[in-house]
């Protein structure tokens, strides 16, 4: 279609015409009527009174001639159709949360949410480079997307971790933990960008979706903080200990230690406390995260004793006899083994089995299957010797 410039445009309106021929019948004055080049645009003006349609095959612009440039074609749905699953984004940002359930895989609903934040960054950067306007719309809304989700996150943590450790005396500890919480996400976002840029995941490239970005940069985060076992400890994968341990300690069930004899239990809560310091020092957790995970441990397990009424000097001398057989030797077999026989009590071949199954988990298991071999939930009895 050409578009020409005018000072004036035929009207819309169709004009009459008077056949030569006076004997020609109504019926040819009406098809003859139907020939005339004159089109009437049935489409709304696109540019107010400037831009009109004269016919079926031009357009004329009425008024002053734009300069070369200043006419752009603008396409509806240039904006809109940006490939971003925005009603996804949406819905996982006002659900995210953290809960003592959750706390001790922490790292994986951070890595979800930054993948998802720095594919949409990414992605709208490439579409819409020669766009400003629509670019900063579009990346205002995913900022603001993206600090209602870590608002969330660190509330959330706050609120279920944070207020555990509180409740265990240490004042100030959700604040505190919040605060490392929020830096820890940034940090570990601008990680994982970094290292997509260094691979080149986030060139820009023909066919490569918002949707299979955001999987391919999760997918080599998990690769490179999580799943690879020699991965250096950071501030993120502490504050995910500290949800362990307060998952562990809630999970525990005191109404199995009424069927255990004082020693028996005093054995029984030695080894849990020591599965989590080992856990603690397996994965290389700093002195001062450790001190205040395995104080608050000890704390909530002394609660439930006093909560149980089963409390008695033969179950904490056993206790603490064990505890200290683990801080000469640092060895957790061998205390277990030390403070059996000093309690006078046989292990059983389950007892053996159930300290190789921890330390094979904490080998190569996962968080899940560590958890599981600490909190155990199945009540057993030591054979006492005679």
């Amino acid at each position: 279609m050409e578009i020409k410039p005018a000072t004036g445009y035929r009207s819309n309106k169709i004009t009459s015409v008077t056949s030569q021929t006076t004997t020609r019948s109504p019926k040819t004055k009406t098809a003859a009527s139907s020939n005339l080049d004159t089109y009437e645009s049935s489409v709304a003006k696109l540019l107010g009174e400037h831009l009109i349609t004269a016919s079926k095959d031009e357009l004329y612009f009425h008024g002053p001639t734009p300069s070369l440039g200043e006419l752009a074609i603008y396409e509806p749905d240039e904006a809109k159709n940006d490939g971003i699953d925005w009603e996804n984004i949406e819905n996982y940002v006002s659900h995210i949360q953290i809960t003592i359930d959750n706390a001790d895989d922490l790292q994986r609903s951070v890595h979800h949410m930054a993948s998802m934040y720095i594919a949409a960054k990414t992605s709208l950067n490439h579409q819409f480079a020669d766009h400003e306007d629509i670019l900063s719309e579009k990346m205002n809304k995913l900022e603001q997307l993206w600090t209602q989700a870590k608002n969330r996150l660190v509330n959330s943590y706050q609120n279920s971790v944070g207020r555990f450790y509180e409740q265990m005396g240490n004042p100030g500890a959700a604040s505190q933990l919040g605060k490392e919480f929020s830096s820890a996400i940034d940090k570990r976002a601008e990680e994982i960008e970094s290292l997509a840029k260094e691979r080149g995941i986030l060139d820009k490239k023909d066919n490569v979706s918002y949707a299979l970005l955001s999987f391919g940069l999760e997918a080599m985060s998990l690769d490179n903080w999580i799943d690879n076992p020699d991965a250096e400890v950071s501030s993120l994968k502490e504050l995910e200990a500290a949800g362990f341990v307060a998952k562990a300690a809630t999970k525990m069930n005191p109404h199995e230690w009424n069927l255990m004899s004082d020693n028996e239990l005093g054995i029984h809560l030695a080894v849990q406390y020591m599965k989590i310091a080992h856990t603690l020092s397996h994965w290389g957790m700093g002195e001062e995260m450790s001190s205040l995970l395995l104080s608050s441990f000890e704390t909530y397990m002394n609660r439930q004793l006093d909560d149980t009424s089963i409390h008695s000097p033969n179950t904490f001398t056993t206790y603490q006899h064990a505890l200290k057989q683990y801080q000469k030797t640092g060895d957790i077999e061998k205390a277990f083994i030390a403070a059996s026989n000093q309690a006078g009590i046989s292990l059983s071949i389950r007892d053996r089995l159930n300290m190789n199954q921890f330390l094979h988990n904490l080998e190569y298991g996962n968080s899940a299957d560590i958890l599981q071999s600490i909190i155990g939930n199945s009540a057993y009895s030591l054979s006492i010797h005679a």
